[in-house]
């Protein structure tokens, strides 16, 4: 249930894929202080582990590990302890917690800044309506809240402010800070409906008959795959956090 690695030197070493994939009875493991530090990939690093309990990992120094991807895919844990990861190199977090079907619903309450983030469409962001009902009973307590919302648009578009303001009622709007970190489009990684929406989308800004020069920069803009991501966007999250 317990696997201590705090003596083992990992400083050549860059992967740490698959390394307790199946220890399905697996509840805690220790890394020592910055011998970790090296990693660059975890994916499938723990794979269904958590025999039906908590499970613990904490303080680990994965501050060079660019990707998490199904790092506890299918995990049996009831719940998660993994504070104190360094992570701010991480760019892939794809199906992380994928078909964790014992975890437990975590209590807001019992944290004091809460984060979430979602992608823009359609003037929404996804998965916001949730989050509000989780929240809206905080909204009295001393709790840092966050959302940061992921589009298509560049940081500089006049348009985000009100996009933003028009998700949150007054009330809530008070209670929360929010962000916008631009990240752009990737057709290969749509599903046909979304590939099809976004080009007729295109294609209804370039055929308007008074298309103005803003309508044609974003049809040309929309019209392929593009990146306008960057870890900068990131900076005043980790800010407020501090």
């Amino acid at each position: 249930k317990r696997i201590d690695m705090s003596s083992f030197d990992f400083h050549d070493a860059e992967y740490l894929n698959s390394t307790f994939c199946g220890c399905t009875s697996l509840q805690e493991v220790i890394f020592g202080e910055h011998n970790t530090s090296t990693i660059k990939e975890i994916k499938n690093a723990f794979l269904n582990v958590g025999g039906n309990g908590e499970f613990t990992c904490v303080n680990a120094d994965f501050s060079s590990v660019t990707s998490m991807e199904n790092a506890f895919k299918g995990a049996s844990a009831t719940a998660f302890n993994l504070s104190g990861w360094k992570t701010q190199s991480v760019k892939s977090f794809q199906s992380l917690f994928q078909n964790c079907k014992q975890a437990k619903k975590i209590k807001l309450s019992d944290y004091d800044a809460i984060v979430f983030g979602g992608w823009c469409m359609a003037g929404g962001v996804t998965k916001l309506g949730w989050f509000k009902n989780q929240i809206a009973e905080l909204s009295s307590e001393s709790k840092k809240i966050m959302v940061y919302m992921v589009g298509a648009s560049p940081a500089e578009s006049p348009d985000i402010p009100l996009t933003m303001e028009r998700n949150f009622s007054g009330t809530e709007w008070k209670g929360v800070k929010t962000f916008y970190c631009p990240g752009g489009l990737n057709y290969d990684k749509m599903n046909f409906p979304s590939r099809f929406a976004m080009k007729m989308l295109a294609k209804s800004l370039t055929s308007k008959k008074d298309a103005t020069e803003k309508d044609k920069q974003m049809a040309q803009m929309i019209s392929h795959s593009y990146d306008i991501s960057d870890k900068k966007y990131i900076e005043p999250i980790l800010a407020e956090l501090k």
